[in-house]
């Protein structure tokens, strides 16, 4: 995994609903990528999904190791920054809301358990619960260990 910035590549609404189980696969870990200098899921084009609007969203399985027991996740963490400003009448976090949840097939009225809009880079950020994973199903390298 390199830290060079990925291109930005619009995709169908369509084609990232169908790579979206591939953002879930590998589970980062916060602490590692704050403190360590390890790279964060924005290096990886499983993690990143651009549209012809200028939405970037950048989706990712994280945990906090450091946390309180039952904060640590996992958490589906959801980023989302726009190339330019979005055309005139759209709702920024509406449309963030509502392209996440078509290719997640998460109902959009349902709230992250945290959101922040970051004052200084204008990247807004969303952790979602994700309560039918456990720590326990990915290995020590953060890979999904599937059931076979």
């Amino acid at each position: 995994m390199s830290k060079k910035p990925l291109p930005y590549e619009p995709e169908t609404i369509i084609d990232a609903r169908k790579r979206y189980p591939e953002a879930l696969e590998h589970l980062y870990n916060v602490h590692r990528i704050r403190y360590m200098n390890v790279p964060g899921p924005q290096y990886e084009r499983a993690n990143v999904f651009d549209f012809e609007s200028g939405l970037r969203l950048i989706i990712s399985m994280e945990f906090a190791p450091l946390n309180k027991i039952g904060e640590r996740g996992p958490f589906e963490h959801v980023s989302a920054s726009w190339l330019d400003a979005p055309s005139q009448g759209t709702v920024m976090m509406d449309e963030v809301i509502r392209t996440y949840s078509y290719i997640s097939k998460r109902d959009p009225k349902k709230r992250p358990v945290w959101n922040y809009l970051d004052p200084e880079t204008e990247v807004y950020h969303m952790m979602f619960r994700k309560d039918e994973f456990r720590l326990e199903d990915w290995d020590e390298e953060g890979n999904f260990i599937a059931d076979e």
